[in-house]
């Protein structure tokens, strides 16, 4: 996997959807994750407070969970931008 800066993330995720697979910390188990930090997904749901993002932690919204959820950078094994492009 190509080496992702915490706001390559973020200018990513706010243009669509992305795919984020992950080890999960608290059990070491594989996710797969569709989520977004794209406006027009947003305006609709409550914002995260900017804080939450620190360190390795970056928070998105989680598509199928409709909620925020976050991962630790160091933790992600693969990252697939724009699997849906949204505002076009």
């Amino acid at each position: 996997m190509p080496t992702y800066t915490p706001a390559d993330l973020i200018t990513e995720l706010e243009q669509g959807i992305c795919r984020v697979i992950f080890k999960k910390k608290s059990n070491d188990l594989m996710r797969v994750m569709y989520c977004t930090w794209a406006p027009e997904v947003l305006v609709r749901e409550k914002m995260a407070p900017e804080d939450l993002n620190e360190g390795n932690r970056l928070v998105v919204w989680d598509i199928e969970k409709n909620g925020w959820r976050s991962f630790d950078l160091t933790t992600v094994i693969d990252f697939t931008p724009n699997i849906e492009k949204l505002g076009d």
